[in-house]
């Protein structure tokens, strides 16, 4: 059975700041986007539209032009705190005692991103009552007059601690619970719903390091196994290059911590498949796009190209897959990874920001920094040069960049994860950047249970499953701190029996034949010595738009 794969929102072809105007806005008050759009999945399906959760009261609200110092309610959960406190059409004003002053910033680029205004004063008051008395006091204004408004919250989560995402008892129960809730969501089939939702879900579980979870984790791992061949065809339909390295990323990880060999065949498959999509000769190019040259190197949509063909995510990310498939035993062809990572080398400005494509559009302008944490991580990864994971995690905490967090580019979700990743390379920015959002992470945690619900964001739309994948999210970066995957620290590149679990032989759950697989792998590793980096660096990569810190 193939797994539908599912992308939100569009990827723009321009390697300018300024994004189009379709995604230029945060809302659109004349076709009503995105508070307009609704899901028919879980609980929110009754909610009439895709807006902001206000925390654990129980109550959703949208912005409008009409007063950027307000929060709207359009929703009340019957069965929340809010119920009998807010009604559609009230307008909150302020919070515990003060008046929102700031207005919110309509729309898009260094110049509009953060929640500085009614979405962050909401939220830090919310996290204030958390953590004392439990009671929230909101300013309302409802039909010409004014009111007090008290809800009580509770304080059974508190607040996240001064040293968060460090030893915070907040954050370590919530990830236990998001953990929970989102194993028990899992499809009959082994995958979620949507596949970046099951990639992110099954990375959660394996860095929980709870082995009750191992099960899960491998049935997920059997479904993406199923779905992937060893040679690309033109005839091939989706984006294609999204489903491999999802699936060589998350099969490195679990072999990686489980040791099991079946897992191997397949790693061989994808690293096959994902050499062969790399753009390397025009006989990739679909139409006679011979200007899409100028991206050698590079990974697009799909193994042959079209349109504007090879981008930095994806770049990133088959790269992360085939440097964690090499920690696997499995040799890589070095001229592969060279060609990728001076891709993302040419997309990189000196101060440490990853473009749309490989070319610099400004050396003094940046936009969100999905791409950014997903550089940070394949470098980090790397068999040949770790070093610019530095570089991009200090970019990352520093100058405002941290606030485009919940904006990036595509799947907003899906970039938070890579960003947090790439951020936690550097402890001061991975700080930086969780402190800054706990407004964001309070507002996004739902009245009913301990799960979180996708937010309205800058270009964001409405997920498969709006709580599932958010919820996963959340409990991935909560997990970071422990070092438990290869992304965030573990290992020195062998892999490693999971712990209390003995490595038994497993046969092939996919059932397939030899046939387009490797049948030798190497296990000695590709990290050549520093000179040889060196040598390499200052004879290859002599147009880097960056200085490499040797």
């Amino acid at each position: 059975m193939k797994l539908k794969f599912c992308i939100i929102g569009l990827f723009l072809c321009s390697t300018l700041f300024v994004h189009t105007s379709a995604l230029a806005v945060s809302w659109d008050e004349e076709d009503g986007t995105p508070w307009s759009q609704t899901t028919d999945v879980g609980p929110d399906a009754q909610v009439p539209g895709f807006f902001v959760n206000l925390g654990m009261t129980g109550a959703r609200a949208k912005l409008s032009e009409s007063n950027l110092k307000a929060l709207f309610i359009e929703y009340v959960f019957p069965d929340s705190p809010a119920a009998g406190k807010l009604e559609a059409g009230d307008q909150i004003t302020g919070a515990n005692g003060k008046a929102f002053e700031t207005e919110h910033k309509n729309g898009w680029g260094p110049e509009n991103f953060g929640g500085e205004g009614p979405l962050m004063d909401f939220g830090n008051a919310l996290e204030q009552s958390y953590g004392s008395n439990g009671i929230l006091t909101l300013t309302v204004q409802r039909g010409g007059s004014t009111e007090t408004v008290e809800i009580d919250v509770g304080t059974e989560y508190g607040a996240y601690s001064d040293e968060f995402p460090y030893n915070c008892p907040k954050a370590d129960r919530q990830r236990e619970e998001l953990c929970a809730f989102v194993a028990s969501k899992q499809e009959s089939d082994g995958t979620w719903k949507g596949q970046q939702t099951t990639f992110i879900a099954a990375l959660a579980l394996l860095a929980s390091g709870n082995p009750e979870y191992l099960p899960l984790v491998k049935k997920a791992a059997e479904n993406f196994a199923q779905q992937t061949v060893a040679e690309p065809s033109i005839q091939e339909g989706g984006l294609r290059t999204w489903r491999y390295t999802f699936t060589g990323i998350m099969l490195a990880e679990y072999y990686l911590a489980t040791g099991e060999e079946w897992v191997k065949k397949e790693l061989q498959e994808i690293k096959t498949w994902l050499t062969a999509a790399q753009l390397t000769n025009e006989n990739q190019l679909i139409n006679d796009n011979t200007g899409l040259m100028d991206r050698f190197g590079g990974w697009g949509h799909k193994a042959f190209m079209s349109g504007y063909g090879p981008f930095s995510m994806l770049t990133a990310q088959a790269l992360t897959a085939l440097s964690l498939i090499e920690r696997c035993g499995i040799e890589v062809d070095k001229t592969v990874l060279e060609n990728g990572y001076k891709f993302l080398a040419d997309a990189t400005n000196q101060a440490g920001y990853v473009w749309y494509r490989n070319k610099v559009a400004s050396e003094d302008r940046w936009g969100d920094i999905g791409r950014t944490g997903a550089s940070a991580v394949a470098h980090y990864l790397s068999p040949i040069s770790n070093s610019v994971a530095d570089l991009h995690a200090g970019f990352i905490g520093v100058d405002n960049h941290y606030k485009s967090f919940p904006d990036t580019h595509g799947n907003c979700i899906l970039g938070m994860s890579w960003v947090a990743m790439g951020a936690a390379y550097n402890p001061e920015s991975f700080s930086t950047l969780m402190n800054y959002h706990r407004y964001w992470f309070a507002l996004a945690q739902t009245h009913d249970g301990n799960q979180f619900v996708s937010q309205p964001s800058r270009g964001g739309k409405y997920d498969s499953d709006p709580r599932v994948f958010l919820s996963a999210t959340m409990a991935l970066m909560f997990y970071i701190k422990d070092q438990t995957l290869q992304m965030t620290g573990a290992g020195d590149g062998n892999s490693t029996v999971y712990p209390d679990e003995e490595e038994q032989p497993v046969e092939d759950p996919a059932e397939k034949s030899s046939e387009g697989h490797d049948q030798e792998s190497s296990q000695d590793g590709l990290r050549a010595s520093d000179a040889t980096i060196v040598e390499w660096l200052n004879e290859q990569l002599s147009t880097y738009y960056i200085s490499l810190p040797f």
